[in-house]
């Protein structure tokens, strides 16, 4: 089962990251959040992860999933271009409805397949949106 690391585990991507375990799509991999109080209260959430503290913590993942604020998606991507721990073959993706993967350039650079991905859903509450998620569209 291939592997999905979060970047920025608030509501969009909890849900996410709980929806895709639970399905069996991903074994999640490490959670990195602004706070790490934060990643733990979401591995705690999707019942699967590991909660880093800092971007020196993590590691290489099959995919990853840039959820964080719109003008946050730029300077994560490089970030974590920076790690050396995305490799050719590697997919790299944010959840913005609004920005396109031009924002992922480095992460393209470095070998990744990158891409845009926006659920057409409310996420007010991730338990709630992960049980109702089947069919929505993306």
């Amino acid at each position: 089962m291939p592997t999905l690391s979060v970047i920025g585990c608030g509501r969009v991507g909890t849900t996410l990251s709980r929806v895709w375990s639970d399905a069996g799509v991903f074994g999640i991999g490490d959670v990195l959040n602004r706070r790490p109080g934060s990643a733990r209260a979401a591995v705690e959430l999707v019942g699967a992860g590991r909660p880093v503290d800092d971007w020196a913590a993590l590691g290489p993942a099959d995919v990853f999933m840039l959820s964080v604020p719109d003008d946050a998606i730029a300077p994560c991507a490089r970030r974590l271009a920076q790690r050396n721990v995305v490799a050719p073959g590697t997919v790299a993706f944010h959840c913005s409805g609004a920005r396109s993967s031009d924002l992922l350039a480095e992460l393209r650079a470095a070998g990744a397949e990158v891409a845009s991905l926006h659920p057409v859903k409310s996420f007010a509450d991730p338990r709630s949106a992960a049980k109702t998620f089947p069919g929505t569209l993306c």
